[in-house]
C-alpha cells in the first residue's frame, strides 16, 4: 500500500478535488464510499522533509516531546548535517494556578541564515 513520490502529488491533488464532492454528496444523503482509506495511505506516505530540531537547555521534557510529536506530523527530525534547522526556545510562567507556555521558533537554512 505504499505510494511513490511521483504518485503522491497527483493523489493529493485528486483527494483535494474529491473530498469536497464527497461532503456535498453525503449532505444530500447520496451513498458514496468513504475516502478515508485513501487519505490514510496518502498521509502515511506523504513526503516529510528532514530537519534538525533543537531546543534550549531549559526546555521542559513534556513540552519538548509534545513539540517533537507535532513537528513529526509534517517533518522528519534528523541529526544529519546540512539540513534546515528549527530552533525552539521554551518559556513557562506559572501564576495564579495557571501555567503559560511560550515558544519562540527560529527557522534557518543549512548555512544558519
Amino acid at each position: 500500500k505504499g505510494v511513490f513520490l511521483q504518485q503522491s502529488k497527483s493523489m493529493g491533488d485528486l483527494l483535494a478535488k474529491a473530498m469536497p464532492i464527497e461532503r456535498i454528496l453525503k449532505a444530500y444523503s447520496v451513498p458514496v464510499s468513504s475516502l478515508e482509506n485513501y487519505e490514510k495511505i496518502y498521509y502515511q506516505n506523504a513526503f516529510k522533509p528532514k530537519v534538525q530540531i533543537t531546543f534550549d537547555n531549559n526546555s521542559d521534557t513534556e513540552i519538548k516531546n509534545a513539540l517533537i510529536s507535532a513537528y513529526a506530523r509534517v517533518l522528519t527530525p534528523s541529526d544529519e548535517e546540512k539540513l534546515y534547522q528549527i530552533k525552539n526556545e521554551v518559556f513557562t510562567d506559572g501564576a495564579n494556578g495557571t501555567t503559560r507556555i511560550r515558544v519562540v521558533v527560529s527557522a534557518s537554512d543549512c548555512q544558519g541564515t
